[in-house]
């Protein structure tokens, strides 16, 4: 039909329809009307419309497009989106929806989503009035995604859980980390038990080199060239320098004031990144000559403070941090809440610290009931 936006709706189980019909008057201010046996009540403003029946509650946004909008028939959008939310709700009364909606549907979760490439790929080229070369040609890698979650609250944990279930050979190609996580060693190298926010991932840098030279063929090329021969330089050192493990670490997170006028705070923490090395002699070449002489301790490059060993390079913003690295008295980081070690991807958020940073204003609220925010995945 043409729409420039897609039709989204939820279904929703109706457990008392007087409170609701008196919710939607009284505190949306909308009329009552009814269809085909069916009630309704559409707010063309806000782009809505909800439709129900003594046992579901159907709500639906106003789909548009720009030949309506401008004809001026879209005034009877919201009269079609009833009809066509009557028609869904009929066809489920029916026990005519498809084995694929119910199997989500009955999946256990609080709350479930889902994510099919095809009806998205449909959407995209619809928008585009079939006129973008550059989607066609994305579309069998589009068509193949496909991805569901499930939101659950439990005691004490909100847990987001990410399934894709696109096709092994899209996936595969796409999938750019390893199988497993990274090195242990480089979980010792903390500088409390518990930082401010720890992000590891091991990443398949041949395949991202790939994926990379396959769909953006000319940045590649420069990257490739012009930007490392300056510096003489190799985009195959800097590949084979690592082995695609990475750590980012923030930690001792401090607020102060910056304009005393205003009242507006500064952000103040120390940071450090770590990834794996594959091969030293790489890496080395990496490294600006004039520093090579200190390789046995810390190494003082503009604001960074990096030591390097045969299994990996530490850079950090505070000194104090790299010297204790460097002397072998890094803090184990097996404590970060809920992480697991095997997963390829790692990460986890500390709370509490930034409940103390005025600036995030309505955020505070939220993040006042947060203990932590951990999120992991596979290969």
């Amino acid at each position: 039909n043409g729409a420039s936006f897609p039709s989204v709706y939820g279904l929703f189980k109706l457990s008392n329809e007087r409170a609701f019909r008196e919710f939607l008057e009284e505190e949306a201010g909308l009329e009552i009307l009814e269809m085909d046996k069916f009630a309704y009540a559409s707010s063309v403003n806000e782009g809505y419309v909800v439709v129900w029946n003594e046992e579901f509650v159907m709500v639906n946004n106003i789909p548009f497009n720009m030949e309506s909008l401008y004809s001026g028939e879209g005034e009877m959008a919201d009269v079609e989106t009833v009809k066509n939310c009557i028609q869904l709700l009929k066809t489920a009364n029916k026990a005519e929806i498809n084995d694929t909606y119910l199997t989500f549907i009955e999946k256990e979760g609080d709350a479930n989503f889902a994510f099919d490439g095809k009806n998205f790929y449909q959407f995209l080229n619809r928008a585009s009035n079939g006129a973008n070369d550059e989607l066609i040609s994305q579309k069998d890698k589009i068509e193949a995604l496909k991805l569901e979650m499930a939101l659950n609250f439990n005691d004490g944990a909100i847990n987001l859980n990410v399934a894709s279930l696109a096709d092994k050979d899209v996936s595969g190609e796409y999938n750019v980390f390893m199988e497993s996580g990274i090195r242990k060693s480089l979980m010792n190298l903390g500088l409390s038990k518990h930082p401010v926010m720890a992000f590891a991932f091991n990443l398949n840098l041949d395949k991202i080199s790939d994926l990379f030279e396959e769909n953006f063929p000319r940045e590649f090329k420069e990257l490739k060239g012009d930007v490392f021969s300056a510096s003489n330089l190799r985009f195959e050192d800097i590949k084979a320098a690592s082995t695609g493990e990475f750590l980012v670490l923030v930690d001792n997170v401090k607020f102060s004031k910056k304009d005393i006028l205003y009242g507006d705070e500064k952000i103040n923490g120390k940071f450090a990144l770590v990834f794996g090395i594959e091969d030293k002699a790489s890496i080395l070449k990496l490294i600006p000559d004039s520093l090579k002489e200190n390789m046995n301790g810390v190494m003082r490059l503009g604001e960074a403070n990096i030591f390097v060993n045969d299994d990996y390079l530490f850079a950090s913003n505070d000194s104090l941090w790299a010297t204790k690295i460097a002397s072998g008295n890094g803090v184990s980081l097996t404590s970060v809440q809920e992480w697991d070690e095997s997963k390829p991807f790692n990460f986890s958020l500390n709370c509490e610290p930034l409940t103390r940073y005025s600036d995030f204003d309505e955020a505070n609220a939220v993040l006042s009931l947060l203990t932590y925010i951990t999120m992991q995945a596979d290969s």
